[in-house]
């Protein structure tokens, strides 16, 4: 696909765009930050990605420490493609699957491990998951991020107009992901219901019960109405550079 000039972009141009140079990468890096509304510190990131499957996620978690001294909570997340590791404050466990990995650590790493590698190997996930299957993006004024011209386009991922993304100009690269995470009132009794749902048969030892029980450590939340804004900041990005395999491998 020939890439447009600037006169014929549109949205969906700019995010084919980003998905056809990043799935062209044979490595990438990154080190960046999520900053949540609520929350005063931002968790800080490094990723580490190789193709086809090498994948690390480390993160620093600030949010919620008092004192200027206090020590993170700091985790990581990894995989050869074949076996899929945590190592945080507790120790190192295992998962049975990416998918797994992911959605077991999710809440807890702000769902930022997933945003670029969902970008990196899109067809590796279901269609409707990712930021870049926005519905109604459009594309508006560009804007400088530092000194850095970028795209802005706006789309619907949940709720309307809930996703921002910022498209380095030149480069295609993802350098700012703003998202809000709106619950209604109706979100909260909807979700609340599907646990107890999910616990009743869990208790009952279903035959499905070891799938269910997973799925119960990612609703250990309290669903409260509201809206939460979440910026994802990606810097240091270094494209096909030199890593080493070695922090991919089962410990």
């Amino acid at each position: 696909m020939i890439p447009k000039n600037d006169a014929e972009m549109d949205a969906e141009a700019i995010i084919a765009n980003v998905l056809s140079t990043y799935t062209g990468f044979n490595s990438y890096n990154d080190t960046g930050t999520c900053l949540i509304s609520n929350c005063e510190a931002p968790l800080r990131f490094q990723t580490h990605f190789t193709r086809p499957d090498g994948f690390r996620f480390d993160s620093q978690d600030f949010c919620g420490h008092c004192d200027d001294d206090a020590l993170p909570r700091e985790k990581s997340i990894w995989t050869d493609g074949y076996h899929y590791s945590e190592k945080n404050s507790k120790g190192i466990r295992q998962f049975e699957s990416l998918d797994h990995m992911l959605a077991i650590t999710a809440s807890k790493s702000t769902h930022t491990a997933e945003r670029i590698l969902r970008t990196l190997t899109p067809n590796t996930f279901k269609p409707g998951t990712s930021w870049h299957d926005l519905n109604s993006a459009k594309l508006l004024s560009d804007e400088k991020l530092g000194d850095t011209e970028c795209f802005h386009l706006i789309g619907t991922f949940r709720k309307v107009e809930d996703t921002e993304v910022f498209i380095e100009k030149g480069t295609n690269l993802v350098r700012r992901i703003i998202s809000k995470v709106i619950l209604t009132d109706e979100d909260c009794r909807q979700m609340q219901t599907t646990i107890d749902s999910k616990r009743k048969v869990w208790k009952k030892g279903g035959r499905n019960s070891k799938q269910i029980a997973r799925d119960l450590q990612l609703l250990t939340l309290a669903f409260v109405p509201g809206m939460d804004i979440y910026t994802y900041d990606f810097n240091d990005i270094l494209i096909n550079g030199s890593i080493d395999a070695r922090q991919y491998e089962k410990p």
